[in-house]
């Protein structure tokens, strides 16, 4: 379910009269109001649960953000402030490694969100306070509430944690590590970018693998003879399972994209058997549709003695990453792990 905070006062603009069965009955989703006993005494506001499929959640989201609006006397098309409960347990997967995450969620809906640093006093949550128009608040909400299912369709959450019950202190962060066998995400870097990324003694890569939970590390033409790398190049690779993986691919993108001069492609080495229409498709629905947030890709044949296939990626990084991982996705579904057999000592790479 949806859950956020509304002020006392308005609670009855927003579910007087039957307004409350009135929004139920249109959007399709069944909407709960804490009673005095649902929530902590020191609480001022009430928690409103949306509970139903995800269309029907957001037209509740957006029935509500309307009386809302207009109950504050704000016009239709301005901004508001909108106050999500999120539980303390998964507050950091909505951030994600050096707030990725969450960047990614306010450049995709416009909306700008402040995450609460401490649970609401009594309840092991945190306010997630999203502000812009009502569409950018729902497409942020929703976007938001999608890392949670995830985490309930792994049973790391269950339907407790969208409770109040008295005395229960915040949760532990589930850990992320687990092993996995799933293929690495391998990228072609200059020198320059694995130096970047290394950072002075090493820091910074350290920094990065602890925070995504992925093994990273650089391999230079000596142990890749088969791809034929010059001694400008080098292959950045990332390894872990496929949660771990996505995180330390967004995190490195990310952090290239903080360079003086940021790269302006990312070239990907793709699993063998991945069809042209196939990369192009992937390409296509990353892209935004307006011209700004474009993705253009050049696909170059294996080099002489490889079986990977390369595609440069050309366009706004949050596009790069978005395709990146849905192509690792597919070599996710065939199973397909072109390095494995070249795969170096863990103790034996540039960055440890």
């Amino acid at each position: 379910p949806w859950r956020c905070l509304v002020p006392l006062d308005a609670v009855e603009t927003l579910f007087g009269d039957a307004g409350l069965e009135a929004c139920c009955r249109e959007s399709g989703a069944q909407i709960h109001v804490s009673a005095e006993d649902e929530a902590p005494q020191t609480l001022s506001d009430k928690i409103v649960t949306i509970s139903g499929s995800v269309p029907q959640k957001q037209d509740a989201c957006q029935r509500m953000l309307e009386n809302l609006w207009r109950s504050q006397g704000i016009p239709p098309d301005d901004d508001g402030l909108f106050v999500v409960i999120v539980p303390s347990s998964v507050v950091g997967a909505i951030i994600g490694p050096k707030g990725v995450k969450i960047k990614e969620i306010m450049q995709t809906s416009g909306a700008d969100i402040n995450m609460g640093r401490e649970a609401i006093i009594g309840m092991p949550d945190n306010p997630m306070v999203v502000s812009g128009t009502r569409e950018q608040i729902i497409v942020a909400t929703n976007m938001s509430m999608a890392v949670l299912q995830e985490f309930a369709d792994r049973d790391r959450l269950r339907e407790e944690d969208f409770r109040y019950i008295p005395g229960r202190t915040p949760a532990a962060r589930p850990s992320f590590r687990a092993p996995s066998s799933s293929p690495p995400a391998r990228l072609i870097v200059s020198r320059g970018i694995a130096g970047f990324i290394i950072g002075k003694g090493g820091q910074k890569i350290r920094e990065l693998k602890e925070q995504s939970g992925a093994i990273i590390q650089f391999r230079n033409a000596d142990e890749e003879p088969s791809l034929g790398l010059t001694d400008e190049e080098r292959v950045l690779e990332v390894r872990g399972d496929p949660e771990q993986r996505g995180q330390g691919v967004r995190a490195l993108l990310v952090e290239m994209d903080q360079m003086p001069e940021p790269p302006k492609e990312t070239r990907l080495l793709l699993a063998p058997g991945l069809s042209t229409s196939s990369v192009t498709q992937i390409v296509a629905s990353a892209s935004g549709a307006a011209a700004a947030m474009e993705l253009k890709s050049t696909m170059d044949p294996p080099r002489p003695g490889s079986n990977e296939p390369s595609v440069g990626l050309e366009g706004p990084v949050f596009a790069r990453i978005k395709a990146i991982l849905a192509l690792l996705s597919l070599a996710d579904a065939n199973g397909s792990d072109p390095a494995a057999k070249e795969a170096p000592p863990t103790g034996g790479h540039v960055g440890d």
